[in-house]
C-alpha cells in the first residue's frame, strides 16, 4: 500500500494554510507534497507527510475537519513528455485521475507524482505492469 493523503478542509481565508503549517512544524512534520483548492467559502488542502498517523492527530486535535484517502506516489522521469510514463498505463486502463500533483521529494532524474484515482488497486496493477516505480508506504525521505 502506498501513502494516504490527508485532506483538510479550510475556510477561505487569509492565514488559513499558514495554521495547517504551523501546528505540523511545530510537531515536526514535514509536508512532501502538497495541492490546494479554493471555493468560497471553502478550500480544501490535500497533502502527503513523512509522519501520516502523527500528522493526523494534531491537526484533529487542532479543530481542523480532516479525511484520508489512498494516493499512489510514483517516480516519473524529469524531461518533457516524462509525466506520460504515469498517465498513459492509466488512461488505457480506462482509470480516472481525481487529483494529481507533484511532491519536492525526487529520486535522481526522476520527480514523484502524487496521483488519487478512480480505482486504486487496478490502477497500482496498470503502472505496475508497466514497470512504474512506485512508493510504497510513507514518504521517509
Amino acid at each position: 500500500m502506498g501513502p494516504k493523503q490527508i485532506v483538510v478542509a479550510l475556510p477561505n481565508l487569509p492565514g488559513g494554510l499558514a495554521g495547517v503549517s504551523e501546528l505540523l512544524a511545530e510537531a515536526g512534520i514535514d509536508i512532501k507534497a502538497l495541492s490546494i483548492t479554493s471555493e468560497a467559502p471553502r478550500g480544501s488542502l490535500a497533502m502527503v507527510v513523512n509522519d501520516h498517523a502523527k500528522a493526523l492527530l494534531i491537526l484533529q486535535a487542532g479543530g481542523y475537519a480532516v479525511s484520508e484517502t489512498p494516493v499512489i506516489a510514483a517516480y516519473t522521469p524529469d524531461h518533457p513528455g516524462g509525466l506520460k510514463a504515469v498517465i498513459k498505463p492509466l488512461r488505457e486502463a480506462k482509470i480516472n485521475i481525481d487529483r494529481l500533483y507533484m511532491s519536492v521529494a525526487r529520486k535522481g532524474e526522476h520527480a514523484v507524482l502524487v496521483l488519487e484515482v478512480s480505482d486504486y488497486e487496478k490502477a497500482v496493477a496498470a503502472l505496475k505492469a508497466e514497470y512504474v516505480e512506485l512508493i510504497e508506504g510513507e514518504f521517509r525521505f
